[in-house]
């Protein structure tokens, strides 16, 4: 999914220069992409039925699959990656700005997420939102990216937020990212009952499943980062700098 909406966000953004949108005009037009975006993904919960032969994450990781279509679908994912998009687009306009009211917006924006979570409790691990989009859509993915532009503006919650943890969490979380959901999928295997939700007692096996799960992908991706990433990054920075230079040289030289 996600490398369904790496896809298409160049196709959408490919369609606003060709109407020549620029600044506001064309962070508003996104609007409408999004509108559009959501449209299909309707039509897509409606006209793309799945059977209900093996429909259930009991039946493992295809049958978990064919749970989350047609609501989890890559239309309705791209609705999610175009919110952030637009927050995006947002914060380059207002990076400049330095205000409290920044931080106020920046806090509510946390809070709402946090509001979001706490609703969520006790339904489906997906929290289908508006039009079955998962993840509390728009309310979850919006209060994320309304904190995320106004943060940066804001005179003093930024930089308390920004503190040396966060930023470390930062680093390695393309590793959390990666390997978490081995670390789940081997304790469950290996340490039962853990993730065993359905069980009695569910709430305490998540609480200590959640906390184990996270504690073991904090290890193995500071590992990750220090061993494998770093490395391949600076790599990667030496190649972009070389071929630049390259491209620099007179062509006498």
């Amino acid at each position: 999914f996600e490398v369904t909406s790496y896809v298409l966000l160049p196709f959408c953004l490919a369609a606003l220069f060709a109407f020549r949108a620029k600044g506001w005009p064309a962070r508003l037009a996104w609007i409408g992409v999004i509108g559009l975006v959501l449209a299909l993904h309707a039509i897509v919960v409606q006209w793309a039925p799945i059977d209900e032969v093996e429909r259930g994450w009991n039946f493992g990781l295809v049958g978990g699959a064919k749970a989350w279509m047609p609501r989890f679908n890559p239309i309705g994912f791209f609705g999610i990656f175009a919110l952030g998009a637009l927050a995006a687009g947002v914060q380059v306009k207002v990076a400049a700005m330095r205000h409290w009211a920044f931080d106020v917006v920046g806090l509510l924006g946390v809070l709402g997420a946090g509001w979001v979570m706490v609703a969520h409790i006790g339904g489906l691990n997906e929290g289908f939102g508006f039009l079955g989009v998962p993840y509390g859509y728009p309310w979850m993915p919006m209060a994320i990216g309304v904190a995320l532009v106004a943060l940066p503006s804001s005179v003093l919650a930024g930089r308390l937020l920004d503190n040396r943890v966060s930023r470390y969490v930062a680093e390695i979380s393309f590793g959390m990212y990666i390997w978490h959901f081995l670390v789940i999928g081997l304790m469950a295997r290996l340490l039962p009952p853990s993730f065993r939700t359905g069980e009695a007692g569910g709430w305490t096996i998540w609480l200590w499943s959640s906390a184990g799960a996270i504690a073991v992908s904090f290890v193995v991706a500071t590992i990750s980062f220090y061993a494998l990433e770093r490395p391949m990054v600076r790599w990667a920075r030496g190649l972009e700098g070389r071929i630049g230079r390259r491209v620099r040289a007179p062509a006498g030289a």
